[in-house]
């Protein structure tokens, strides 16, 4: 039971801003229990009053055995409403703080989680953890129905209650054998149902390739092998809840067979009256049911308990708390780079980069591929900290300035921007709600035109992964959105990729315009981009070999 306390422990600190809102639950459920173990007793009351032909009071038993119904049946009716009230809450600040979590995630976090787990986590598991509250209200209440259940019998006669205390502690471990046997099948029952999920999931990426390539019947020789794992782990964890249900099923019989038997001796021997043996009947099929329950909650718990570890995983990812971090707001836009280094996996990247990039200007980063421009831009966003060295933004420290605060002063146009699957006024809007700011960029860029005469115009609602629009609409439209968080700082990472020629002069026209209110920083292979450059800095494998002034 000490396993089982853990993952309650660990349980409670996952719902702890949900846990007021399990008290009434708590507390109508524990009249139900309570209602459970009274009603035998008028059940007995009733059978053995009309045995003996006291009519009057046999109705007596039977009307209040009626109100102990009804009150069941409400008593139901709370519990339903209460757990529900729980299970919505609970499951919405679940999915709030694994979403909170996920805009947090750094790259090297990123790389850790694998996509379908991740899908698996907001669906599952979290309805998995909402449910398992009933599961430990479940085992405490019926535990302590157990109790009392043994104390009615200590007070009617000591040997049958050390009888049934031995063949109980017997049952428990009995089932405690089989059920952990059949939790340990489990757990690797669904370790194989997560690879197959990431299977799917990679082959959904790389379906393209499988397709063209024709390697379909070799990669399925994968899913072939984690269907037999995945059979295995079934067949092994159903035959030990087989054998669970059989050996107990037949134990349990065996000893109500003597029960039955001490209590016709009673009977004969005028030791106990008819009320007695039929509640001590009752009593007995109560108290293996609810060892029954307790052990399958227990199972239950044991098995869901890889959800409460999955959830926790993710919603504990610590950061690092610095209390002295500032704000800042209408900076200047200038950045520093001093002495700075970085590499990654032990493989240098950047070595003693010095340059600046200064406001109202616009910078242009060349270099070829691999030269560190990608690392660069990850460094001046924060995604990535230098292993050496210090990027300053208006002289001050970036890693001393609050996150969010130094973001606000930045917007980038990332060379692999997504458009999410929304109208394009709704992707607009998550950035800046103005429409009629919206349609002055759309124009400057020349699409506002395009975008008017699409079906819905402005509510033309985007396809998953954009497929209803070419690159070099997707690529404006991305633009557009991100001019439309108007800071001071703006980078373009090969802004001019997948655009025709006619859009990059648009772009380049622009540009100078653009630079009167921004520090901008450009990534691009364009020499129509580079010759309006202020400054043009070239990165050769980590290093900056060219440092220039137009």
């Amino acid at each position: 039971m000490k396993e089982v306390y853990k993952i309650f422990q660990n349980y409670s600190k996952l719902i702890k801003k949900d846990k007021r809102k399990l008290r009434p639950y708590y507390f109508w459920y524990f009249l139900m229990v309570l209602f459970e173990l009274i009603l035998p007793i008028y059940v007995a009351k009733i059978t053995e009053n009309i045995t003996y032909t006291r009519y009057e009071k046999a109705f007596m038993c039977v009307f209040i055995y009626l109100g102990l119904k009804i009150g069941m049946s409400l008593l139901s009716t709370l519990i339903m409403r209460s757990y529900s009230n729980f299970f919505k809450n609970n499951y919405i600040n679940l999915y709030q703080k694994i979403v909170h979590k996920i805009y947090t995630l750094t790259e090297k976090e990123k790389k850790k989680i694998k996509i379908g787990q991740m899908m698996n986590n907001l669906t599952l598991d979290i309805i998995t953890v909402g449910e398992m509250a009933d599961i430990f209200l479940t085992l405490l209440l019926y535990s302590l129905k157990i109790i009392v259940i043994f104390l009615y019998f200590f007070k009617w006669q000591f040997f049958l209650t050390f009888f049934l205390m031995t063949t109980e502690i017997l049952y428990i471990l009995l089932s405690l054998h089989f059920s952990n046997q059949a939790t340990f099948w489990a757990k690797k029952q669904r370790n194989t149902n997560e690879k197959g999920i990431n299977l799917i999931n990679e082959t959904l990426l790389g379906l393209k390739d499988i397709q063209t390539l024709d390697f379909s019947e070799n990669y399925n020789k994968k899913f072939e092998k984690v269907y037999i794992i995945w059979q295995k782990m079934y067949d092994n964890k159903r035959k030990y809840q087989i054998k669970r249900k059989i050996v107990l099923k037949i134990g349990v019989s065996i000893i109500k067979v003597f029960l039955y038997c001490v209590g016709i001796i009673g009977i004969v021997k005028k030791k106990i009256g008819l009320e007695q043996l039929l509640i001590m009947i009752a009593y007995f099929d109560s108290l293996f049911a609810s060892t029954e329950t307790v052990m399958t909650s227990v199972e239950q718990i044991k098995e869901q308990n890889i959800a409460i570890n999955r959830l926790q995983d993710l919603v504990k990812i610590k950061r690092k708390k610095n209390v002295a971090l500032k704000k800042v707001k209408g900076k200047l836009g200038k950045i520093e780079f001093k002495n700075v280094s970085f590499s990654y996996n032990h493989e240098k990247l950047l070595t003693n980069l010095n340059f600046t990039i200064k406001p109202n200007k616009i910078n242009v980063i060349i270099g070829n591929n691999g030269s560190g421009k990608t690392t660069l831009l990850n460094l001046i966003m924060r995604i990535y900290e230098p292993k050496k060295g210090n990027i300053f933004l208006d002289g001050l420290d970036i890693t001393k300035i609050e996150k969010n605060s130094y973001l606000n002063e930045i917007t980038i146009l990332n060379q692999e921007s997504y458009l999410f699957n929304r109208s394009i006024r709704e992707n607009f809007n998550l950035i800046n709600k103005d429409f009629i700011k919206q349609k002055e960029i759309c124009s400057l860029l020349g699409i506002d035109d395009f975008i008017e005469k699409l079906p819905k115009g402005y509510d033309t609602l985007i396809d998953e992964k954009s497929n209803n629009l070419s690159r070099g609409q997707k690529r404006l439209i991305a633009l557009a959105r991100t001019l439309l968080k108007d800071t001071k700082i703006l980078i373009l990472d090969e802004v001019e990729a997948s655009l025709d020629d006619e859009t990059v002069k648009r772009i380049k026209k622009n540009l100078p315009k653009l630079k009167e209110n921004h520090t901008i920083l450009i990534i691009s292979h364009k020499k129509e981009i580079q010759k309006l450059a202020d400054k043009i800095i070239r990165l050769n494998k980590g290093t900056v070999k060219q440092y220039k002034k137009n």
